[in-house]
Parts: structure tokens; C-alpha cells; sequence
């Protein structure tokens, strides 16, 4: 793919030279926000000038950190979250694609079947 560098799960290899069956993980909020912020260091990033695009909950951090944010078939959680923090709220794109149909929403237009 041509790409400087990434970030993601590792899948740790023993000295014998097959896997561990340990995993340090990259699909948490936590772990997503922690190998942003090393990027940023490492090569300057701006992340006003950033675009994220996340699915789930577990996005929800890098979504928060970049200046253009976006929602793409995002879970109810997610949704949940972007719709619950004022900062995302505001500036989250959210592009639901339904076979040949895409949906650019609002987040104040979704309504969750427990709001009545």
C-alpha cells in the first residue's frame, strides 16, 4: 500500500518463531489514542489538519483527537458516544452506506428506540 508507517494489533512471536497466542491490541479506545499520540510526536503531525474515520466505540478517542471526524457505518454505541460528547457532536461527520445509497446524518436526527 505504499505507506510511511502504522499502527495495529501485534501478534507477538516466540523464540522459536511461532506465534505466542498473546495479542497486544490496537482495537481499544486506549490503544488507538496512545499510537496517535506517538505519531504526532514522531512526525509532527497536525491534528487540526487530521481526518479520522472510525466505526466503533472503540474509535471514539481517535475521532476526538483529529480535526475531521468521521462516522463511517458507525454501531449504535458509537453513535452513542459521538451524540453524548458536545465536542464530537458538533463536528462528526456520519455517512451511513446502504447498498447503492449513502446517508450523510445528522446526529441530532438519530433517535435510539429506548429515547421513546
Amino acid at each position: 500500500y505504499d505507506m510511511d508507517d502504522y499502527r495495529g494489533t501485534v501478534f507477538p512471536v516466540g523464540e522459536n518463531g511461532l506465534y505466542t497466542g498473546e495479542s497486544i491490541p490496537m482495537w481499544d479506545s486506549d490503544s488507538k489514542r496512545g499510537a496517535i499520540m506517538q505519531l504526532v510526536e514522531q512526525y509532527g503531525i497536525d491534528l487540526a489538519a487530521s481526518y479520522g474515520y472510525g466505526d466503533t466505540s472503540g474509535d471514539r478517542s481517535m475521532l476526538s483527537v483529529g480535526g475531521h471526524p468521521y462516522a463511517i457505518n458507525p454501531t449504535k454505541e458509537l453513535l452513542r458516544a459521538i451524540k453524548a460528547d458536545e465536542a464530537l457532536r458538533g463536528r462528526t461527520r456520519i455517512i451511513v452506506a446502504r447498498k447503492d445509497v449513502i446517508y450523510h446524518l445528522q446526529i441530532d436526527d438519530i433517535r435510539f428506540d429506548d429515547e421513546g
